[in-house]
This record gives structure tokens, sequence and C-alpha cells, in this order.
């Protein structure tokens, strides 16, 4: 299981992230071409996220939910979760999605549903890398409503400031038919 639950705080009900994404990163230098070089040390979900995303390594995804899930069906089994939303992903150029491979696996686990492209980025920004709350305002869109009452879990890999997770929640809440928002991150940069 990871190290600890961080709680995280925002326009939901109830959130956390499983783990830090990194422990520690000392500079060592710059590269040939004047990049900097570091030696980070990650968290054990933050070594597996980084393998997925970075690496391209989508033999770990398993790792990734057999770590998560004691937690999180522990949380959700009182929360009556309907159904899984991802978050919009921050680079639309990859050939998969690790946010939705992981929410997709992770709602097969909990045996939920999962919706792919419920909310959709409205801009090529990448909210990651933006700390003014404005700029992300109004930037994402919602595909779809539902017809019937529904809680959600709505799931992010790494969470920075939360700008981009507080706007999907105001998104979502534009719907009717959602009573309650939980959020998860699988991780959390360091502050």
């Amino acid at each position: 299981m990871p190290r600890k639950q961080i709680s995280i705080y925002g326009d939901w009900e109830e959130g956390y992230a499983m783990d830090l994404h990194t422990l520690s990163s000392e500079y060592l230098g710059d590269d040939e071409y004047g990049r900097p070089i570091f030696n980070t040390i990650r968290s054990e979900l933050g070594e597996l996220l980084y393998k997925l995303k970075y690496r391209h390594d989508r033999s770990i995804i398993n790792d990734i939910i057999k770590l998560i899930s004691p937690f999180v069906i522990q949380w959700t089994k009182s929360l009556n979760i309907d159904v899984i939303i991802s978050m919009p992903p921050s680079n639309k150029n990859r050939t998969y999605q690790p946010v939705d491979v992981i929410a997709e696996q992770l709602a097969e686990t909990l045996r939920i549903q999962y919706f792919k492209d419920f909310l959709i980025k409205n801009t090529d920004i990448e909210s990651k890398n933006l700390n003014d709350k404005s700029v992300i305002s109004n930037s994402m869109t919602r595909t779809k409503r539902f017809l019937k009452k529904v809680n959600v879990l709505l799931i992010d890999d790494l969470y920075k400031s939360g700008a981009s997770m507080n706007e999907a929640v105001r998104v979502l809440k534009e719907d009717k038919n959602i009573n309650n928002i939980y959020v998860l991150a699988l991780t959390k940069t360091r502050t």
C-alpha cells in the first residue's frame, strides 16, 4: 500500500492523493545540451506512474491497481459511488492516456461504470503547468449528462495546485443529477 494518503481539499465532498509523487530531487548539474539533470527519488506509486506516463510501460497498470485498491475499496465502500470519471488529459498527443487506463481498470475492479471523455478540455493549455486559476476557468466542457442521480469519483494522476480539479468539479456540478463528487489523485507534488 502507498506510504500514506493525503487529504486534498477543494469544491468536492472528500478527496485524497494516494502518495507524494517525489520524495526528493537533487540538482546534479546540466547535460551537454544545457538541460538540468536531477537525481529524483519517487514514491513507489510515483515511480510506477512515471514508468507508465513517460516510459510507456503499460505492463505496470496492474501493479498500480493492486497498490491503490485496498485503500480505494475501503474508502469508497460507504460512498455509494455510481461512476468513475477521469480528468481530461494534459497531453492529447499520447497514444493512450494513462489516467484513462487507470480509471477504467479501477472501475472494473470496483465493479462500477466508467465514462471516458466525459470531460474535455476546450484549450491546449497544459493545466499541470499553471498556477493561475483564472487561466483554467472555463477550460473544460462536459460532453454528457446523467439522466438519474449519481455519485461520482473523479480521478487524476497528479495533483499539483488543485486548479484543474476544481474546474472539473465546477463543470460537473452543472449537471443537476450529480449528487456528490469525490476526488482521487494517484500522486501529489511536494509543496
